[in-house]
């Protein structure tokens, strides 16, 4: 593939990696943060545990892959990970970082290091057209407009004129 096709998908790849590595940083702390392949014949699967402050930066530098990343995809490509996402995804984990669950002597950097990249993915989201839906009575009624609804960050789309388990929302209808 050539780097402008294969260079994005990468991108969302390495996003991926973070957001699953997170969820496993979240409970267990430091983990053993694979960034290779590794061989089940010839390499040692006994690795050693990193530390939960070399994840939290493998974390970030997973995501700043993303920057190459449009702000926004339109059309089949709708829901694709984007780069504001990524900025946003690094805010929460530095908001997790600084939080008493992994900043028990309550280290002001952490703290100062979240709201900066906090600060960074609301002005890029702002910039790129995001923003909290206006008529928050009509949200649910307005669900299938997606130029009215400005609001979605990162999300799964949901097909109803499909038969593929877990894409669609007619989970009644099969069992029916």
């Amino acid at each position: 593939l050539s780097p402008s096709v294969a260079d994005p998908i990468k991108a969302q790849a390495y996003f991926l990696r973070a957001w699953i590595y997170f969820q496993l940083v979240k409970v267990y702390g430091g983990i053993p943060y694979l960034t290779q392949v590794l061989n089940y014949q010839s390499d040692s699967l006994n690795l050693p545990r990193n530390s939960t402050s070399q994840c939290i930066d493998s974390l970030l530098a997973d995501l700043n892959h993303c920057s190459i990343l449009p702000a926004t995809w339109s059309g089949a490509d709708a829901g694709r990970i984007t780069s504001v996402a990524a900025l946003s995804f690094k805010g929460r984990i530095l908001l997790y970082w600084a939080s008493p669950q992994f900043n028990p002597g309550n280290d002001g950097s952490r703290w100062e290091a979240a709201y900066q990249a906090n600060r960074t993915a609301y002005d890029s989201l702002t910039n790129a057209g995001y923003a909290l839906y206006s008529n928050y009575s009509r949200i649910f009624l307005d669900a299938n407009n997606a130029a009215a609804d400005k609001e979605p960050i990162l999300f799964r789309a949901y097909k109803a004129n499909t038969t593929l388990n877990g894409l669609n929302n007619n989970w009644e209808n099969s069992v029916r």
